[in-house]
């Protein structure tokens, strides 16, 4: 794990003293900052499909699991708060879309009491907007971005590892069994060849003939 300190510029929203942690191969981003604070978490975009700095997914808060007891289970913590709102959810930023980013900011979610979500005001996705452009900057300009990027691979193609073997067994068994379908046919072909062919052959096998469609 590996920690440093920075300022973000926030543009029309000052500036906001983050703390940056390397965990694993995820990113932390914790923002302090004039009506806004809490942490984000971000990953290379779709790993497996697209290459290192085309995007970053950013979630909100930082994974609180215990992952030794729960390696599947994600808690996130320390969620961030704009305006005494308390954002949730996850959304994506394209390296293309950076630019125009604080024209069109990203539709983002409050987290409501009850525990589901509904759309935050504009004056709430403005500012977070803000900051998740300027994390998000910061983030695909990392030198280590190609590193990142990789760990994610193995980490997306380690999670399909199960459907795949999966997928193996399934088509194995049709092989198998549609294999054992032409070894049969094949011997009825023969005996068929026999027969047709004015070839005395055993009862048995003429009763099993029998059992075939004819044309």
């Amino acid at each position: 794990m590996t920690t440093q300190t920075i300022t973000l510029d926030l543009r029309a929203y000052g500036h906001a003293n983050t703390t940056i942690t390397r965990t694993g191969p995820d990113v932390v981003y914790t923002v302090t900052a004039r009506h806004l604070r809490g942490s984000f978490t971000l990953s290379p975009l779709t790993p497996l499909a697209s290459a290192p700095g085309e995007g970053v997914e950013v979630r909100f808060g930082r994974n609180a699991a215990p992952a030794a007891e729960h390696p599947d289970w994600q808690l996130y913590a320390d969620k961030p708060v704009v305006h005494r709102v308390i954002l949730t959810e996850t959304v994506t930023v394209h390296r293309k879309l950076l630019p125009g980013i604080a024209y069109h900011p990203l539709y983002l979610k409050r987290e409501r009491r009850d525990g589901a979500s509904e759309f935050a005001s504009d004056a709430v996705r403005r500012r977070a907007t803000a900051t998740v452009a300027a994390i998000a900057t910061d983030y695909l300009a990392r030198a280590d971005l190609a590193e990142l990027h990789h760990a994610h691979s193995i980490r997306a193609a380690q999670a399909r590892l199960s459907g795949a073997l999966a997928t193996v067994s399934r088509a194995e068994q049709w092989i198998n069994h549609h294999m054992r379908e032409l070894v049969e046919a094949r011997a009825d072909l023969i005996a068929l060849q026999r027969l047709a062919s004015g070839e005395e052959v055993h009862s048995a096998v003429r009763w099993a003939l029998s059992k075939l469609p004819a044309n």
